[in-house]
């Protein structure tokens, strides 16, 4: 009886270590990865004229001392539209929060098409890469234009708050060590939407 009882509690404790395990290798690469790299919303300016166009890049910094690999697209969605801007999809994710914003409004397109074969680029210590997201006022009158209820649209006259996480999943070839996998959210910036 008590070697049955000492190998339940054995059999118990191996499958309960690699568990433990992989939860704290989780935590520790979702704390390192706003280490290993940084992300900052960029715009030229704080107000949004519906009708001019209104470009918002994303700036990725490799704030680690070896070079890393990180897609070389952007795949781009956001709480507006949650399944993407784009129609296919080859790179890393980026989703934009536009708050305050009702679940409501949400849109979907379908048809997107998932490429296996990605390209990427190398990023060196202590640089960074820049890449233009989208025009966000043509994402917005887009969005209106389809929005039935007033309630719903995105509004003039009214300060918003813009942020981005990205999110990697791909790995290079090769390099997967090398390669950025994981997650980090930009600042958050403030933005005031009036009519042209």
């Amino acid at each position: 009886m008590m070697k049955y009882l000492i190998s339940i509690i054995l059999f118990t404790f191996l499958h309960l270590i690699p568990g433990f395990a992989q939860k704290n290798n989780e935590k520790q690469t979702e704390k390192g990865a706003d280490a290993i790299i940084g992300i900052e919303l960029i715009i030229t300016q704080d107000t949004l004229y519906l009708g001019k166009e209104f470009p918002v890049y994303l700036k990725l910094s490799n704030n680690s001392n070896k070079s890393i690999f990180i897609p070389k697209n952007i795949d781009l969605t956001s709480n507006l539209l949650p399944n993407g801007l784009n129609e296919i999809w080859d790179g890393a994710l980026v989703k934009l929060e536009l708050q305050p914003s009702s679940d409501f409004a949400s849109m979907h397109q379908e048809n997107t098409t998932w490429v296996t074969s990605v390209e990427f680029i190398k990023v060196k210590p202590k640089s960074y890469v820049k890449f233009l997201l989208v025009d966000l006022n043509q994402h917005i009158q887009n969005f209106n234009k389809d929005i039935d209820s007033d309630d719903l649209k995105v509004k003039s006259k009214q300060t918003y708050t813009l942020q981005a996480t990205y999110r990697n999943g791909r790995k290079k070839k090769g390099k997967v060590k090398r390669t950025f996998l994981g997650e980090a959210k930009s600042q958050k910036i403030e933005l005031i939407i009036r009519k042209d």
